[in-house]
């Protein structure tokens, strides 16, 4: 038995097919500020991707600073000393 969500008839059969084109239309930069229409979601996209950023540096600083010398450190504990 079907869904009742996939049992209705749409008026646009091709509204939800993705291909290519619409991947190399994603990857064009005038499409992404394109529907900024004031300043408050001006701003709002503005911080958005300066959240994105901040997250990504404080990965890449704690994967550096943190878990990287953590696990050198337990591998190197691990190994049986030389003679």
């Amino acid at each position: 038995m079907a869904h009742r969500w996939q049992a209705g008839i749409d008026n646009c059969p091709g509204c939800n097919e993705r291909g290519i084109e619409n991947f190399l239309l994603k990857l064009d930069p005038r499409q992404w500020f394109d529907g900024l229409n004031s300043t408050t979601e001006a701003v709002t996209c503005a911080l958005e991707i300066a959240l994105i950023i901040a997250s990504i540096l404080a990965t890449v600083l704690i994967c550096t600073k943190c878990i990287i010398p953590l696990a050198r450190c337990t591998i190197s504990l691990s190994k049986p000393p030389k003679k």
